[in-house]
């Protein structure tokens, strides 16, 4: 039975202890990484609200994790033995992990425990030096190939027991030192420790270790194994069992500012760039030129507007705003909401067989992806900060996807995103070029900020076609791993 003080995630709330989860949108939770072996409000907008005198409390400390022996979690219990030569479970590893089922993966947070125990029934006497239990962290190229190259960046050890402790049936310390024979019996080890969070390559940088991330259409994965080892006498092959484990960072949102937060508080709508200055990161205008049906030259100046801080949670939403002006009018009367193109943007650069130091670095591959667009609505005259004819203005938000892979910093590894706007997509007007007109980094973490809860103002919308759907990312979160783990064997089991 797993300890009463088990301190576990479900991988559908992603929450940190004794913290609220991000808000859900939707009633369909995504599930964790399978393996079998081993508050929306109405879309009508209320009404303009004018801020008080005084502000909220700011939200900004993290609160501390409870102590041990809180049960604030739930999670599941997996069980891997390995049968002997006749037949019989000889050796067994019991794992709890924060998996909301004991037929996925097991699953561990940044910071969680690994705990379990371990087995071994003996049916005669046998010579046991050390039962050890490592984490691995493998990037591994050419998920196709027949032999991919593979680089381990962490390897991390822990020693269940070996036979300079006491004796595995021992009731006090001070036993007496062995020899390492045990007699026939049934044994049992627990163990505890946590998640290694350091690297093992010399040069290698990393403010988390990365997300586990394995992706159909992508030539490079990051995955995570957990290796039991019996290591027996002279002459005698160790016994192993391994399965793979998914790792998750615990990477914080910096919480709204306060007029935001009361927002969110109150449940009203969110104050425009123009009255909440500190609460938008406002880019420099930029000009788009074309022409109207085929044969009227045309300029649109466009100002967009992100929500600051520029750090969103998986499971949120990126708020926006756009101005977009012109002297044409009928101009003006073709650009619709529909007609407004601002999406994220990530980009993957994988550094394969490369030696890490300070210099900079070529990546070895990189591919950049089209995640989500912002769905839009117009303001009516009565929020719009001005009502002049040669200006229209939008409110926006980007959904984030709850399995979306976290912004990345490690070495070997980089995963970075950006909020792009692209020319007008509508009939009447055609643009002189095809690429953004801005482009504006932002972090994806993975956990909310302490405080009140985002509110989703607009519905998703259908998605896009040209866009990446969650099928063709295949992300870490939700893909089977069983249809991509062929070509992994050889390099995890070595």
């Amino acid at each position: 039975m797993p300890p009463s003080h088990l301190r576990l995630s479900t991988l559908t709330t992603l929450t940190t202890r004794g913290r609220e989860p991000c808000p859900s949108y939707h009633s369909h939770m995504m599930e964790g990484v399978i393996i079998e072996d081993g508050q929306t409000v109405d879309q009508d907008a209320p009404p303009n609200y004018r801020p008080p005198s005084t502000l909220p409390p700011s939200f900004t400390e993290v609160r501390s994790p409870p102590p041990i022996g809180e049960a604030s979690r739930q999670g599941s219990v997996h069980q891997f033995p390995q049968e002997s030569s006749a037949g019989e479970k000889s050796l067994a590893l019991t794992l709890w992990s924060s998996a909301s089922s004991k037929k996925h993966t097991p699953l561990f947070f940044e910071g969680d425990d690994i705990e379990g125990s371990v087995s071994l029934k003996l049916a005669k006497a046998e010579y046991v030096q050390a039962i050890k239990i490592a984490v691995r962290g493998k990037l591994i190229s050419g998920s196709t190939a027949s032999a991919p190259p593979m680089l381990t960046f962490l390897d991390f050890s822990h020693t269940v027991w070996d036979r300079d402790m006491p004796h595995p049936q021992s009731l006090t310390p001070t036993h007496p030192q062995f020899d390492g024979k045990l007699s026939p019996g049934e044994y049992t080890w627990p163990f505890s420790f946590i998640f290694p969070s350091g690297v093992t390559l010399a040069g290698c940088h990393a403010s988390h270790l990365p997300h586990t991330f394995l992706e159909r259409d992508l030539n490079g994965n990051v995955q995570y194994e957990l290796v039991l080892r019996l290591v027996r006498g002279k002459f005698k092959p160790d016994k192993k069992i391994r399965t793979m484990v998914a790792h998750i960072p615990r990477i914080v949102a910096m919480p709204p500012l306060p007029l935001r937060q009361r927002a969110y508080l109150q449940n009203t709508v969110l104050f425009g760039p123009d009255d909440d200055a500190e609460g938008w990161l406002t880019l420099s205008p930029t000009m788009v030129y074309g022409k109207v049906f085929n044969n009227r030259p045309a300029e649109v100046k466009c100002v967009l507007s992100i929500s600051q801080p520029l750090s969103y949670a998986r499971g949120t939403v990126i708020p926006c705003y756009l101005k977009i002006m012109s002297l044409d009018s009928q101009t003006l009367d073709l650009l619709t909401s529909s007609s407004i193109d601002v999406r994220l943007r990530r980009s993957v650069n994988f550094y394969f067989g490369v030696s890490k130091g300070n210099k900079k670095l070529t990546p070895t591959q990189t591919q950049t992806d089209d995640i989500e667009a912002a769905v839009w609505r117009p303001l009516p005259p009565m929020r719009a900060s001005s009502s002049v004819q040669s200006m229209r203005q939008f409110e926006g938000e980007i959904h984030l996807p709850k399995d979306l892979q976290p912004t990345s910093d490690f070495s070997l590894l980089t995963i970075e995103y950006s909020v792009v706007l692209l020319p007008f997509a509508v009939t009447g007007f055609s643009a002189r070029n095809s690429e953004p007109s801005l482009a504006q980094p932002v972090d994806i973490v993975t956990e909310c900020a302490p405080g009140p809860r985002h509110i989703q103002y607009l519905p998703r919308a259908a998605r896009n076609s040209r866009l990446k759907s969650p099928t063709q990312r295949g992300t870490s979160d939700e893909v089977d791993l069983m249809t991509n783990i062929g070509s992994f064997n050889g390099l995890l089991m070595g």
